[in-house]
């Protein structure tokens, strides 16, 4: 029987569904942004490539100071006596920079190097030295941006136009435009692995790419794997550069995919260099909140310090003092055009297929359960004084599978 709940959801995914207790340790190889680094496979401990709620995944973005060339390259986050099928060594030039994002379907990420004394190490931030983000990690991440600001200012490298949606005839959306977010936005990133399991029972992972894929269905029709199964990290990033995208008929910023020749990807970093681009043409900017929960306190309070961290690791302009007004302003937003647009966009959402089969039926009821979730987690009804949520969902058991709107 269908039901409409308005339960508090506690922790969230950046996807909306709730997440597990898993934190995951990654240890990063010597000079891991490298080439050789990056084809090295990471290690993790504390969660399992296996289990959907702790998988972890690392995206690299690269961008040539001097050409402007951008590419993209994900190395293999393995378990620790995981098998991996042989990476794809990426091909650097002089030039070259390499920034490096890292998230999570599990509840948090602790990077680690295996060299105390790896120089590379220094150039990794994942909170603020008191508490870590969570879900989010980078490397390298203000570097990366300065040489891509100054390849775009050169003319060295073009941010294509942002576009107009043939189905709402409106611009399409960015990840900073309200009509996408979430309670933390700018989070996880667009990569994709492959998991397979061996007739014996190993487990093994590997590069998402077509190659790949061929090579593990080769296997199981051999008999020699049991299954193998594509797996991605539900993020802000994910769904605006695939989802929301597809839905809308609109086309993110892409760049060549070094692990899989042929292929064309989005990005974490390529999506914010997109956004920034074109502020002022889709509406209101959403930037990361000072109650966003990745960049709060131990206490759950507003840091300055943790909030302008993560903004530097996804280029956006850092907040000169803490204002309580800001998390009203957010809300408020939310309540104006988050909201209205799911309503708005329920046919083009309806027809395409949820992000997240275990939370909603379609797209259009995840992106109310995830409005609804996270407005709760904002404190978005207290900051407002608003006696409704704005939507409410009707679920079937855990599944969203329909949308009441109160406004």
């Amino acid at each position: 029987m269908s039901r409409i709940v308005t339960v508090l959801f506690t922790i969230l995914a950046c996807h909306g569904a709730l997440v597990h207790g898993a934190i995951c340790t990654i240890t990063l190889p010597p000079n891991f942004l490298t080439e050789k680094g990056l084809a090295t496979p990471f290690r993790t401990s504390g969660c399992s490539q296996t289990v959907p709620d702790e998988q972890v995944f690392a995206e690299a973005t690269i961008v040539n100071a001097i050409t402007g060339k951008v590419s993209i390259y994900n190395p293999v986050i393995a378990d620790k006596n995981m098998n991996t099928h042989i990476p794809i060594i990426p091909n650097l030039h002089f030039g070259d920079v390499v920034g490096l994002w890292f998230g999570a379907n599990s509840e948090g990420i602790i990077l680690k190097p295996s060299n105390k004394d790896d120089p590379s190490f220094a150039l990794c931030v994942q909170g603020d030295g008191k508490t870590n983000f969570g879900q989010m990690a980078f490397c390298n991440a203000a570097a990366f941006f300065i040489a891509a600001k100054i390849a775009i200012k050169t003319g060295q490298l073009s941010i294509p136009p942002l576009g107009t949606s043939p189905k709402t005839n409106k611009p399409c959306y960015t990840v900073r435009s309200f009509e996408v977010i979430d309670q933390d936005q700018s989070d996880n990133v667009v990569t994709e692995y492959i998991v397979a399991f061996r007739k014996g029972g190993a487990s093994e992972i590997a590069q998402f790419s077509q190659a790949n894929m061929k090579y593990y269905q080769s296997q199981q029709d051999a008999g020699k794997v049991k299954n193998f199964t594509e797996i991605m990290n539900g993020s802000d990033n994910r769904l605006v550069s695939k989802a929301l995208a597809s839905a809308l008929g609109c086309k993110p910023f892409q760049a060549r995919d070094q692990a899989d020749p042929g292929a064309v990807r989005p990005s974490l970093a390529l999506n914010e260099l997109f956004a920034s681009k074109h502020e002022g043409e889709y509406g209101t900017v959403a930037l990361v909140p000072q109650d966003d929960p990745m960049v709060v306190d131990g206490n759950g309070n507003a840091d300055l310090k943790k909030l302008n961290l993560y903004r530097t690791g996804v280029d956006q302009p850092l907040q000169s003092k803490l204002n309580p007004q800001s998390a009203i302003d957010y809300c408020n937003n939310m309540l104006s055009i988050t909201a209205p647009s799911i309503k708005a966009n329920k046919a083009f959402y309806q027809a395409a297929p949820s992000v997240d089969p275990n939370a909603a039926n379609n797209l259009w009821t995840f992106m109310g359960q995830r409005f609804q979730a996270s407005f709760v987690n904002l404190n978005c009804t207290g900051l407002l004084g608003v006696t409704q949520d704005p939507i409410e969902v009707v679920a079937d058991g855990d599944v969203t599978v329909d949308l009441k709107f109160n406004f």
